[in-house]
């Protein structure tokens, strides 16, 4: 279905869009349009809703009009003209005009009080008894043109005659008004003409007759020139007098009609389009949405359009857009196609108006020279979110317009799109051209579109320069290094697309730009990687919490963050965008963007579980993580934010105890050495309380380097687990290879986690950790980051690395008493061979014990919490520490020893082993031991016997240290002691000793640094299954710095693999 309209001026356009845009038909109840306004007026609709007008807007039937102090002028779609003065109160009750069928129009004002000013249009000429203005003493009809009116606050209204005959009456009787009389009506009065001099005064400017109208009543009147809306016609042809075309006869119908346009429709109701071109715009789009589009031809089922000859916007102000249909010059249209529902041709040689952004009308002149393409069509919208992948094609090479730059002539030959309809759309795009010899390429893949949380789709874009979108020349240099940006757009019409590109290019090179049909096929079901089972669906609810690290020195706070709304890939599950959605507006985003000419991050090691939680790695392009400084990171391909997402449990279970084993996550990155590749091992696990509100944690990491072997990276910690069902570990115990925790040496570790699922079924985790041992990486820290899952597991056994309580003397134990206050200075070495022993319940520190003799260890006294340090249980076999702070027993109950501030009692003490292998030669590692401790005694100045005597500090024992044992050998070197020592600024210490094989033994033959040590001693014992662990008590002394140092401890030692 077609729809015919004039040529018309901008005020003829606009009472053509609001009086008869489509048949006859109105838009709603529209009665005009504010033409000119100034101060403060109001219009007050049937709802009571209240709006400020401003020039251009409609005015609708039913609505109230208060000017205030302001003054305001309106046309009436049937042409009339009014003008409302200050304090004035009007009423548009009931206004119905039809320019097809005018004899039916009516209209019934009501005038409260104030004053007006009016000329009358179509309703008054052609069915004046439907014309009625009521007011509080009577109503005013019309035989005529124009009149003005006052209605005073003491009830008075006063009617002068401008032109024509008036009618006023009421309940007392009536009376016709001629041009130049003055009547007035009262309450309780007939009306009757008014005291000489008297007159209904309008203090602003009336709207004015033409001169043609003053001779001609039946010609509709104009509104005064400086008071119009100018939508740019006025421009091309100022001098044109196509006013004629607001004209009506006394039919009501226009007496010429110049250059008709079409407007399609359906049902009579008009069809919007999108439109495109490389006009100038002072917008960075292309494309307009939601315009009318008018052609100078369309078929009459409204389906075949003509050339595009104007745009209209569907706005309340129904603004002029655009206009071709200059009288002098218009501009001439160059390969016209239609296909389907899309149109395109290009614009030369001749003028045209446009309306830049609706506000700036310009007049545009293009000689022979110049082609403008454009493209439209009727509008069509994806819905997203349904899984679905659509395809367009340039189909044949004569559905795009001519490549052109400046004079050169090229041809589009590939526009190729792939849409994810996905809830965040994806484009992927192959495109090339050709032109003065020289071809042209470019395509991107999977590049996230703008979210849409309304999730349709009625156009895209790709911003050269911002979405890493570049054209390729091949051999040819022009293009490369990213010199040529590829701005390309796009709206959906019908089954197909309008796409319009503008390639920029160096050397002041003139852009190449086109427009195009693209053919749509039918969408696909997009197959995800993720079984349905597993996967964790889109949504944009706040429904998720999401954790994050990252080797990139990217601070991300806050870290978890909740209340997430989160879109995954619909094919890899890859988590694109994370973000708060509030009242359909996205904030806080976490995601895959594009970053300065980067392409978005990729996303890999993508893992979904029981639709529950899902991790993954971005790396490679850009993030954004929600820094309120920066808005986007950059990220190489060996930098890397791990991230995890869940449905978090909102109601925690409030008892029992649950093991978590590990299920999962990503590869933990590895700074500090290059080529190592880590692990986490399955030996990790959450240990939750839920009865205590407790999370305890074993994170296993193997770390494997290019060379050497291998060394597991071991953190743990104790934490609360907090309402909200998350838990964080602000410092964890790192150990790296075998020996001690080596936080004293600048080791650290953080993770923080929460629970998933309705019943915490699972758990997620990131986690931060530095580590640093002798025997890997040369020394140097080792950095690592990663995030993991866990998930309940009644199967799972936490190994148990306690010693059991036992009242009879079935274990072993060596300690080591040294003491560094005056006059008690010393080290004394002490074992027993068969002991009980009994363990705090909180800090598993040896408590007491009793020896087969009668012997007596531990507290003489209720210890207090800081009694001991550096307890370790491991592997049920050995247990050391030390015991500080208190008053303790060693052997004797009778002479306690009572440790003051720089006094400690090491203690090792374990289950001896059964028996011992017969044959083999093995090597047992450094598994742990406390903290060396001593004295150091140094001369009070060069020469004098004098010497100040000092606690020990900064020795630690080296993870290198070793033990050797030949089972086979009866020699007295069958076990050998080769034990490591640092300090902090004189060097390493190496303490090494034999002794012949047995169950308990003692060193001899002991050196420091290679020399003999007369006064050095150490004791050990076999503990564990077939000699799995080997227990020391150690004390030596060597030269330290100016000084000599005493330095005692206790270790142990463990087989490795053979």
């Amino acid at each position: 279905m077609n729809q015919q309209f004039s040529q018309l001026s901008g005020k003829g356009l606009l009472a053509a869009m609001v009086a008869t845009l489509l048949c006859g038909q109105t838009f709603a109840d529209v009665a005009g349009r504010v033409t000119f306004v100034a101060g403060k007026v109001t219009a007050i609709g049937n709802d009571g809703k209240t709006r400020t007008l401003t020039r251009g807007e409609l005015l609708n039937s039913g609505e109230r009009l208060e000017t205030g102090t302001g003054r305001l002028q309106i046309r009436f779609t049937d042409g009339s003209l009014m003008s409302l003065q200050p304090n004035t109160v009007f009423g548009l009750d009931n206004y119905t005009y039809s320019r097809n069928k005018p004899q039916d129009g009516a209209l019934l004002f009501n005038f409260i009080r104030g004053g007006i000013r009016t000329v009358s249009g179509a309703i008054g000429r052609v069915n004046r008894a439907n014309y009625a203005v009521k007011t509080p003493v009577g109503t005013i009809g019309i035989r005529g043109t124009g009149y003005t009116a006052t209605q005073e606050p003491n009830g008075r209204l006063l009617v002068t005659v401008n032109k024509g005959i008036v009618n006023i009456s009421n309940e007392f009787g009536n009376r016709d008004i001629n041009i130049g009389q003055t009547f007035q009506m009262q309450q309780g009065k007939a009306p009757e003409p008014a005291e000489n001099g008297v007159m209904a005064e309008a203090e602003a400017t009336p709207p004015q007759p033409t001169e043609e109208q003053q001779n001609n009543e039946q010609t509709p009147p104009q509104e005064l020139a400086n008071n119009e809306i100018n939508l740019g016609l006025d421009v091309l042809a100022p001098n044109n007098n196509l006013e004629q075309s607001n004209q009506t006869n006394r039919n009501g119908q226009p007496e010429v009609q110049i250059f008709p346009f079409y407007i399609q429709s359906v049902n009579g109701e008009p069809r919007l389009s999108h439109f495109a071109s490389l006009l100038d715009s002072a917008s960075s789009n292309r494309i307009l949405q939601n315009i009318y589009a008018a052609y100078d031809n369309v078929s009459q089922n409204g389906t075949v359009v003509g050339n595009l000859v104007g745009l209209i916007s569907s706005d309340a102000n129904n603004t002029l857009l655009l206009d071709t249909r200059s009288l002098g010059n218009p501009v001439k249209f160059s390969g016209v196609k239609q296909v389907g529902t899309l149109s395109f041709g290009e614009w030369t040689n001749g003028s045209m108006a446009t309306a830049d952004n609706s506000v700036n009308i310009n007049t545009l002149n293009l000689d022979a020279n110049t082609f403008i393409p454009y493209i439209v069509g009727t509008t069509a919208t994806q819905q997203l979110g349904q899984n679905q992948r659509i395809s367009y094609r340039l189909a044949d090479l004569a559905n795009a317009s001519p490549a052109r730059a400046d004079q050169s002539v090229g041809q589009l030959t590939q526009l190729n799109i792939d849409i994810d309809l996905n809830t965040q759309p994806l484009l992927s795009v192959n495109m090339a051209l050709s032109l003065d010899g020289v071809s042209y390429t470019a395509s991107t893949q999977n590049h996230p579109l703008n979210l849409a949380l309304n999730q349709t789709l009625n156009t895209f874009s790709l911003n050269g320069l911002q979405d890493n979108f570049f054209a390729s020349t091949g051999n040819n240099s022009l293009c490369s290094n990213n010199l040529c940006p590829i701005n390309l757009e796009g709206f959906f019409s019908g089954g197909d697309v309008g796409a319009i590109y503008d390639i920029n290019r160096p050397d002041s090179l003139a852009n190449i730009g086109g427009v195009a049909v693209l053919t749509g096929a039918a969408s696909t079901t997009i197959v995800s990687n993720i079984a349905t089972s597993a996967k964790v669906e889109s949504s944009l609810t706040g429904k998720y919490t999401a954790l994050f690290s990252n080797n990139a020195g990217i601070s991300i706070s806050p870290n978890p963050v909740s209340n997430l709304a989160a879109i995954f890939n619909s094919t890899t599950g890859g988590l694109q965008l994370a973000f708060h959605n509030t009242n359909n507006t996205a904030s806080d985003i976490y995601g895959a963007v594009s970053h300065n000419s980067q392409a978005s991050a990729q996303s890999t090691q993508i893992q979904h579980a029981d639709k529950l939680l899902t991790w993954g790695v971005w790396s490679n392009g850009g993030v954004d993580v929600n820094d309120p400084v920066q808005d986007s990171y950059g990220l190489s391909d060996t930098q890397q934010v791990h991230y995890i997402v869940g449905t978090p449990t909102l109601n925690l279970p409030t008892a029992n105890r649950v093991s978590y084993s590990f299920q999962g996550g990503t590869t933990p990155t590895i700074d500090g050495q290059q080529g190592t590749q880590a692990q986490v091992t399955n030996l990790s696990y959450l240990d939750i309380n839920f009865g205590a509100n407790t999370v305890g944690l074993n994170l296993n990491l193997q770390l494997t380097p290019t060379t050497g072997s291998s060394q597991t990276l071991n953190a743990t910690g104790t934490t609360s687990l907090l309402a909200s069902g998350t838990f964080n570990f602000d410092t964890l115990n790192i150990k790296l290879g075998s020996g001690n925790d080596c936080n004293n040496l600048g080791c650290s570790g953080t993770a923080t986690g929460f629970l998933v699922g309705d019943t915490a079924q699972w758990g997620a985790l990131n986690y931060t950790l530095s580590a640093v041992s002798d025997s890997f990486n040369n020394g140097l820290f080792v950095h690592t980051q990663g995030v993991a899952a866990f998930k309940q597991d009644a199967n799972f056994v936490i190994p148990v690395n306690q010693l059991s309580d036992s009242t009879s003397p079935i274990y072993r134990a060596l300690l080591s008493t040294q003491i560094n206050n005056n006059p008690e200075i010393g080290i004394n070495l002490h074992q027993t061979n068969a002991v009980s022993a009994q363990f705090d319940g909180q800090s598993l520190a040896w408590l007491s014990g009793s020896s087969v003799g009668g012997s007596e260890y531990g507290y003489s006294t209720t210890p207090t919490s800081n009694a001991a340090t550096e307890v370790t249980h491991y592997k049920q076999t050995l247990s050391w520490g030390r015991w500080i702070n208190s008053s303790v027993n060693v052997g004797d109950a009778n002479n306690p020893v009572t440790l003051a501030a720089n006094d400690t009692v090491h203690y090792i003490v374990g289950a001896p082993s059964v028996s011992l292998p017969s044959s083999g030669v093995v090597t047992y590692a450094h598994a742990g031991s406390t903290t060396p401790t001593g004295t150091i005694t140094t001369p009070t100045t060069t020469g004098s016997p004098a010497t100040t005597i000092s606690p020990l500090a900064g020795v630690n024992v080296l993870n290198n240290s070793t033990m050797q044992v030949n089972f086979a050998s009866t020699a007295n070197d069958a076990i050998k002691l080769d034990m490591g020592f640092s300090t902090t600024s004189q060097g390493d210490i190496r303490f090494q000793g034999q002794s012949p094989l047995n169950a308990n033994f003692s060193l001899s033959n002991l050196t420091v640094n290679s020399q003999s040590c007369q006064n050095c001693a150490a004791n050990g014992f076999f503990a564990g299954n077939n000699g799995a662990m080997i227990g020391l008590n150690y004390e030596l002394t060597t030269n330290l710095g100016k000084g000599m140092a005493e330095i005692t401890g206790v270790a142990a030692f463990e087989k490795t693999a053979p």
